[in-house]
């Protein structure tokens, strides 16, 4: 809760607890029911991938998006929107990684690698 001064008297501004999320932010992070869910926010996916699924790798604060084929990738489903899109991961260790890492974020690309990347920096703990 706000404690906002508007001259007399003083009041507090109650707002929503949940994190909100903005559509100019690429990839969201988030957790249910044990599952990482990845949500495609303007086009990002098809930025990613061609073949529609993608295959993920970490390195420090960085997660990684490697084009796929359906074999060894994880499908990016289309929502309603033909802008976005969403996938499920139930990967243990990927799941403890977001969990200190929920949140939007920027889709970049490694100059080096051509791989897309977002830099999610660890938060506390918000099990």
């Amino acid at each position: 809760m706000l404690t906002i001064q508007k001259g007399q008297p003083n009041f507090q501004l109650i707002t929503r607890q949940r994190t909100c999320v903005r559509e100019s932010e690429d990839i969201v992070l988030n957790l249910s029911k044990g599952r990482v869910i990845i949500y495609f926010h303007n086009k990002s996916g098809e930025r990613i991938t061609k073949t529609g699924y993608v295959a993920f790798g970490i390195d420090g604060d960085r997660l990684y998006f490697v084009e796929a084929d359906s074999c060894e990738g994880f499908k990016i489903s289309k929502t309603k929107s033909e802008h976005r899109g969403i996938s499920q991961i139930s990967d243990k260790a990927f799941v403890e990684w977001v969990r200190v890492r929920r949140g939007a974020y920027a889709l970049h690309q490694d100059s080096k690698s051509g791989l897309h990347y977002i830099q999610a920096i660890a938060r506390e703990d918000k099990k």
